[in-house]
Parts: structure tokens; C-alpha cells; sequence
């Protein structure tokens, strides 16, 4: 659970990295004149939003392999209680 919970987190934050770096961009993207400046911007943004979608693939990938390991499971039964030392 808990690795689960970082990976999402961890995703999350670069995800939000990309969409403030689009934000900034679009919103400088309304000022330009110049094509050349334009054209540029817009290529910027198109490039974040590839990466936005590359991290939700790799979050993705990376979530399924962790609920695939089978060693993080955890087993629930009872083995024995002589296994209990009480200091």
C-alpha cells in the first residue's frame, strides 16, 4: 500500500510540474506577435503535454508491476503462536 502510494504521489508531482510549465505558456502564448515566438510556445506546449501523457503511462506501468510482485503480498494466517518470545 504504501509504495502504491508513493508512486501516485510521486507521478502526481511531476504530472503537476508539466501542467504549470502549460499554464505558464499559454497564458504567454495570448501576448506573442511574433510567429516565430509563437510557433515555438506551441511546440513547448505540445512537448509538456507528451510528457503529461508518458508519466501517466509509466504511473501506470509502474502501479500494475507493483500488483503483480508477488513477494509484496501480505499472508494472513496464523502460523503457530510458539513463535511469540515475550521478553
Amino acid at each position: 500500500m504504501r509504495n502504491v502510494q508513493q508512486t501516485k504521489e510521486y507521478y502526481a508531482s511531476r504530472k503537476i510540474t508539466f501542467e504549470k510549465k502549460i499554464s505558464e505558456q499559454s497564458h504567454k502564448l495570448f501576448f506573442l506577435l511574433d510567429d516565430k515566438e509563437r510557433l515555438a510556445t506551441t511546440k513547448r506546449i505540445q512537448l509538456a503535454k507528451n510528457q503529461i501523457a508518458k508519466i501517466d503511462r509509466e504511473c501506470n506501468e509502474r502501479l500494475s508491476f507493483i500488483n503483480e510482485d508477488k513477494q509484496l503480498r501480505i499472508d494472513n494466517k496464523l502460523i503457530s503462536l510458539n513463535l511469540i518470545t515475550i521478553i
